[in-house]
């Protein structure tokens, strides 16, 4: 174990040497390619107004002033959301548009946290570059504005630059409106530096970045082998958690087991004393009889002794001597009796003798009683010890058979440590040999321990027969569902969703015994089903861009100058895979507004005063991927 702790420490430190050297080459690659990157070159300073930057001069007072009125009042109203319009008579020459833009963008420092749009147009190149900044692309795609922009192609197509331009920026504000919600702010990557105050040098905050990434990777790096240090830890908190629930488990099953044994024991025992209340209820109602009967007797010996003595006085006397002859008479013959037992010796075969001799002697009279002369004590004796003579031999051989019954018993024990489906009739079998005993050679087992253990497997492979069942039950549940299916799309998903739910439910045991093929299958189709559902979702999704740019055109498109729209999840116009020339002819799901409908229902809102003072940038940094437009 420690071996194998060194080999992955020494794994470690080689991987954070050769990812520390790997990234100071890329920052230094980078810091060489900054020095001639075609986008840091310089722009035009941005006008006071900022908003827009006309230096084409292609704008009127009226419509300058409406265009910084209606950016002023989305970013107010947005918290830092910035839209600006610059035009430029030409890019330059060796210049391109998608350069210029991005390098004035990030001079300008549009929309707090990055979150801006900066439309530039060349009206001796005849080209728009639309450029969004780095966190806007979260939420206003590239493939939105290009919709967006093919939309007023029209206008630039007539010479109407201003106003394509100026429709072209209503769109715009009414998609940020639309698309980015009022908590922009805490959806936007974590990872935004935020650029406001920096006034340091290209070079010296290189060089601060790259001491402040190799802090953070060393601090990273200590930070994984704590987190791995503790995830072992976690780990083994885990199996000892997980011991002691099993432990728990067994001591509940052991407890529940005992509990059914002094039940058992306690309804045997209530049942026992239950029969012997009837039977001495059934022998004192019979004995109640016998006393009626014999008071009935009585009643009428006593009216003829008394009409017999009326006829002869002396009769009584006679009479009296006549019951003590056969009180002596009665008493000879059990008197004889006995004395034939006392001749013999205590023996378990003569117990029925002495029990005969006893019976006779307690079932005389007390007055015939007087008249025995043998010594009733010692047959009383020899009785005693045959009885006791007779459980000892029955004791033992109740033991013999206990002891056989148990190897019996250990032997098939023997064989099996755990309790399960298979083993479940052979642990039957082998506690019906225990159940067959009678009380006595219950009472002498040698080993109770063993059948207890016995009763905890029974019940072990009871439960785990009745989790082969049920597994069973399910598997034919999910393979009637799945049967049919051979390729799976979204409209399977919710039944393939059922059947793996009946799978979920199963307990980590019952699982074992689901047939895997028929688990895999399931697993295939579902997995089919959800890709097929994401394929479909991103249509609809580009189906809804789609449809909302189709309306926002619909005014100019019915002016005569119809455009192909392509919808699109890429992030830029030139790497999103569609041609420019694609139709879609999808239906409208969502209907969204005209820009001329938007244009009058902005007139309603209040105005932003059009004595406008110096606005600035909010630090915003370029994404670098751009919309170009030729016109």
């Amino acid at each position: 174990m420690n071996s194998k702790r060194k080999v992955t420490r020494k794994l470690y430190g080689f991987l954070a040497i050769a990812f520390l050297i790997v990234f100071a080459g890329n920052v230094c690659i980078a810091e060489a390619a900054e020095s001639t990157n075609p986008y840091s070159q310089a722009v035009e300073e941005q006008m006071p107004e900022f908003y827009v930057n006309d230096f084409a001069g292609i704008f009127t007072e009226e419509q300058k002033n409406s265009i910084i009125s209606k950016s002023a009042q989305l970013e107010e109203e947005t918290g830092g959301i910035q839209v600006v319009i610059s035009t430029v008579d030409t890019w330059g020459e060796g210049r391109e548009g998608e350069d210029y833009t991005y390098a004035m963008y990030n001079q300008y420092k549009i929309g707090e946290e990055s979150m801006g749009i900066l439309i530039t147009f060349s009206v001796n190149d005849r080209e728009l570059v639309l450029e969004t900044g780095r966190n806007m692309q979260v939420f206003v795609t590239d493939a939105q504005l290009d919709d967006l922009s093919e939309g007023v192609m029209g206008y630039f197509s007539n010479d109407e630059f201003a106003e394509g331009l100026m429709v072209l920026q209503d769109d715009i504000i009414e998609e940020v409106k639309w698309a980015v919600p009022e908590d922009w702010k805490s959806q936007i990557p974590l990872t935004t530096v935020k650029n406001e105050t920096s006034n340091v040098d290209a070079t010296s905050s290189n060089s601060s970045m790259l001491v402040v990434i190799l802090v953070l990777i060393a601090i990273l790096i200590i930070m994984l082998i704590i987190t791995i240090k503790l995830k072992h830890k976690i780990v083994e908190t885990e199996i000892e958690r997980k011991k002691e629930i099993r432990k728990l488990n067994r001591l509940e099953e052991e407890y529940e087991n005992y509990k059914k044994d002094v039940k058992f024991c306690l309804d045997k025992k209530n049942k026992e004393a239950k029969e012997q209340e009837d039977s001495l209820n059934k022998q004192l109602v019979e004995a109640f009889k016998n006393v009626s009967i014999l008071e009935n007797q009585y009643a009428l010996l006593c009216a003829w002794r008394e009409r017999a003595i009326a006829l002869n006085p002396e009769l009584d006397s006679e009479i009296e001597i006549m019951i003590e002859n056969e009180f002596k008479d009665k008493a000879a013959i059990v008197d004889k009796e006995i004395q034939s037992c006392i001749n013999l010796a205590a023996n378990p075969c003569h117990i029925e003798v002495f029990q005969n001799a006893v019976n006779s002697f307690e079932a005389l009279d007390d007055n015939a009683k007087r008249y025995i002369q043998s010594d009733i004590k010692r047959l009383y004796e020899y009785l005693e010890k045959s009885i006791n003579m007779k459980a000892e031999i029955e004791k033992q051989e109740a033991t013999e058979v206990a002891e056989k019954a148990c190897n019996e018993i250990k032997q098939i024990m023997d064989k099996y440590s755990v309790g399960n489906n298979e083993n479940y009739e052979d642990l039957v079998t082998t506690y019906q040999i225990y159940e067959r005993l009678t009380n006595l050679q219950k009472s002498v087992f040698p080993d109770m321990d063993m059948i207890r253990k016995l009763r905890n497997l029974i019940t072990s492979a009871k439960r785990d027969c009745e989790d082969v069942a049920i597994a069973n039950t399910a598997c034919d549940k999910v393979r009637k569902s799945i049967s049919g299916i051979y390729n799976a799309d979204e409209d399977d998903l919710d039944k393939l969703k059922n059947a793996y739910k009946v799978y979920n439910a199963l307990s980590e045991n019952q699982r074992k015994y689901f047939d895997e093929e028929v688990l895999k299958e399931l697993r295939r189709l579902l997995k089919q089903a959800e890709d097929d559902y994401d394929r479909e979702e991103k249509r609809r999704r580009e189906e809804r861009s789609y449809n909302n740019t189709y309306n926002s055109g619909f005014m100019y498109r019915s002016m005569g100058n119809t455009h192909n729209h392509r919808p699109s999840s890429g992030p830029s116009h030139h790497n999103s895979g569609y041609s420019s020339n694609k139709t879609s002819n999808r239906p409208s799901t969502t209907i969204r507004l005209s820009s001329s409908t938007r244009s009058s229902r902005n007139t309603s809102r209040p105005s932003t005063s059009t004595s406008h003072k110096t606005t600035v940038g909010r630090g915003g940094k370029a994404s670098g991927a751009t919309i170009k437009k030729k016109v």
